[in-house]
């Protein structure tokens, strides 16, 4: 047609999207050059590349919190022994951490409800909660 353009067409088949990608990239002026004649038609230069795609892209990374028990005592900071009926000292807790499956980031929280949905260390969606394997 106009020498050194493309047609939106042959823009959108060399790029290996739509017509109406290629238009809205030109409208939202992410195609350096491009032209609009008339009310419809683009013409792009030729040979230009296809402008990055700024959308945020989902990593599709999903993967659990990992809940890990550990018995110690308030008193003596020794862990398990406390639990040992020869003990005098009673006063063991449990405290649970839970920790990604992915990146291993471990948070300690009071109660389930309050786990985010998200990985704040590697962003991996945290879509529920497994034990831990005891050895």
């Amino acid at each position: 047609m106009i020498e050194n353009y493309e047609t939106v067409a042959e823009t959108a088949k060399r790029w290996g999207i739509s017509t109406r990608a290629v238009i809205a990239l030109c409208a939202r002026n992410r195609v350096p050059g491009a032209t609009k004649f008339g009310n419809k038609m683009w013409m792009i230069p030729a040979g230009i590349p296809k402008p990055e795609d700024k959308r945020i892209k989902s990593t599709n990374k999903e993967g659990y919190w990992i809940e890990n028990i550990i018995t110690s005592c308030r008193d003596c900071d020794l862990i398990e022994a406390c639990l040992d009926d020869e003990k005098k000292c009673k006063t063991a807790v449990q405290t649970r951490t839970y920790s990604c499956s992915k990146c291993s980031h471990e948070r300690r929280f009071d109660d389930t409800s309050s786990l985010p949905n998200f990985c704040e260390n590697c962003g991996t969606r945290l879509i529920g909660i497994k034990a831990s394997k005891q050895n």
